[in-house]
């Protein structure tokens, strides 16, 4: 069985993409097709959250097993190599959240259009429809440069740092 999933950025207005995938492949190989088709950094973290059809996070899904074998919680994050995607997916029209930029919560709406037979001669994982350019991986804050840069801009006593420089040569 393939699911087909369509991704789409709450940040970038024309960005989509369709995934097709098989049912049987995890949540780790969606990710490395995600990743690979964005052109986004493998050493960054990332998670899928199951959500709701609001989507409030219900249960994570990292790329490290960061749970304790004795943690007899249910809810602790599962790697994402551990989950079949058929173990996970219920129904058409489930979500799924793909969060790229962990520190600042940022991620790709992903949902289940169709689950359907594999197509004969077709290669999955596939991307299947693309348009726009993806949503930066890592948002850097915005800052008019460094700590230093901001003070020296408040001292323009000088016209250069030659002047400056040859003006107190004198004193040393």
């Amino acid at each position: 069985m393939i699911f087909k999933f369509r991704a789409l950025s709450g940040e970038v207005e024309d960005f989509a993409r369709d995934y097709e995938i098989s049912s049987e492949s995890t949540l780790f190989d969606l990710h490395q097709l995600i990743r690979e088709d964005l052109n986004y950094d493998p050493a960054q973290m990332a998670s899928f959250f199951t959500v709701d059809h609001d989507w409030n996070k219900l249960r994570e899904f990292t790329l490290f097993d960061m749970g304790d074998e004795n943690d007899s919680n249910h809810e602790a994050p599962v790697a994402m190599d551990a989950v079949t995607l058929n173990a996970i997916i219920e129904e058409k029209n489930q979500r799924l959240l793909y969060v790229f930029d962990i520190f600042n919560d940022r991620g790709l709406f992903m949902e289940v259009l169709d689950r359907k037979n594999a197509e004969e001669g077709m290669e999955y994982p596939a991307v299947t429809f693309s348009i726009g350019d993806a949503p930066f991986q890592i948002e850097i804050p915005k800052s008019s440069g460094s700590v230093y840069d901001d003070v020296m801009d408040d001292f323009n006593d000088f016209e250069s740092y030659e002047e400056y420089d040859t003006r107190y040569d004198d004193e040393y």
